[in-house]
């Protein structure tokens, strides 16, 4: 952790992305100004100045101005147990420092930095030493939160607006009290597709749809709206048994409840990729990432998680491969229009979405 938060804050091209950064530059510089307010309690050094005169300095000054003022800097080892922590428990795995990094693995850089497996594995060592704390056993358990949502939606959706309830609620499993929740859908996206009817005969590709948990118990029309882009095209789709990714028990180190989430996706997903299918993710992309990313990095590597891995696409990144393929129908009939928000988004035909 150490060599790493060297790295970063020696670079600092990420300053502008997840909140773990600032919270560790900022905490470096506190850390310098620190020294300084000590160093001036002691009587060392006089009041900081603000100079711009540097040039008409005399020879050697320039050095000994400097000289003095490195004494201030922060460190890595100034950093508190506090201020690691926060770092840590401020990444929330964007992965967006990947791209902007210059030493991540893959860019042939000996450093080999991964920040956001290196948050990971810290809160797996915090979470190892003081077990699973009940709210996150909670919030990782998207799957029963969604089978409570189908009972009880309305109900739900109407307590998460009273204010005294989100009080007790922020007390008791930590979601903020002015958190926008997402609201719950009684008929969720596996209930539709039960009863859907599709009338493709001769389809081009065949696909499992990887529907999310939050697609389906909050973002229903996202997973219809895909399943008929993707048949309008000519694409097979097949809905089989699934459940959550397993990604929110990665937030808080908890690779035992990642595996047991994780196994019954890996073994029917492969099956289906076995058969010749291939895995649109309709949802957060995070779960697409996680289907082709962490599980090779957090399960053991075999053929299965492999298949799973190399045969996986989010749905507009499936809609790009038939496009490149010659496959995708560009016959739009309509101008797209101006999409407003999301009620006008859903309103707008599914044809133009694809254009």
């Amino acid at each position: 952790m150490d060599r790493i938060y060297d790295v970063c804050v020696g670079c600092r091209l990420c300053f502008n992305l997840c909140p773990s950064f600032p919270s560790l530059f900022n905490s470096i510089d506190n850390a310098g100004s620190r020294k300084r307010d000590i160093a001036e309690a002691e009587g060392r050094v006089g009041k900081e100045v603000e100079r711009s005169d540097y040039l008409d300095l005399p020879e050697g000054e320039h050095a000994s101005n400097a000289s003095i003022e490195v004494e201030f800097r922060g460190e890595v080892s100034d950093l508190t147990e506090k201020e690691r922590w926060e770092i840590v428990d401020l990444c929330y795995q964007c992965k967006l420092c990947d791209p902007v990094c210059p030493y991540t693995p893959g860019k042939d850089h000996e450093f080999q930095l991964d920040f956001p497996k290196l948050m990971t594995r810290a809160q797996a060592i915090r979470t190892r030493q003081r077990g699973v704390k009940f709210n996150d056993k909670f919030l990782a358990d998207t799957d029963f939160a969604g089978k409570l949502g189908s009972l009880f939606g309305p109900l739900i959706n109407f307590s998460n607006k009273i204010r005294i309830v989100r009080f007790f609620m922020e007390k008791l499993i930590g979601l903020h009290r002015h958190r926008i929740l997402p609201k719950f859908q009684t008929n969720t996206f596996s209930k539709w597709f039960k009863t859907h009817e599709s009338s493709i005969s001769d389809p081009i590709d065949k696909v499992v749809i990887f529907g999310t948990c939050f697609t389906n118990a909050h973002d229903v029309e996202l997973g219809k709206a895909s399943v008929e882009i993707l048949e309008f095209n000519g694409v097979e789709c097949i809905y089989p048994e699934q459940q959550c990714c397993g990604a929110p028990y990665l937030s808080p180190g908890d690779f035992k409840g990642f595996e047991k989430q994780a196994r019954p996706n890996v073994d029917e997903l492969s099956q289906w990729v076995k058969d010749g299918y291939k895995i649109v993710v309709t949802g957060p992309p995070t779960c697409s990432l996680t289907l082709k990313k962490e599980y090779p990095d957090y399960l053991e590597m075999n053929e299965k998680i492999k298949s799973i891995s190399e045969n996986t696409f989010d749905i507009s990144e499936y809609l790009v491969y038939l496009h490149k393929q010659g496959n995708l129908n560009t016959n739009f009939e309509n101008e797209i229009g101006t999409v407003n928000n999301k009620e006008t988004s859903i309103q707008i035909s599914k044809m133009k979405l694809v254009q």
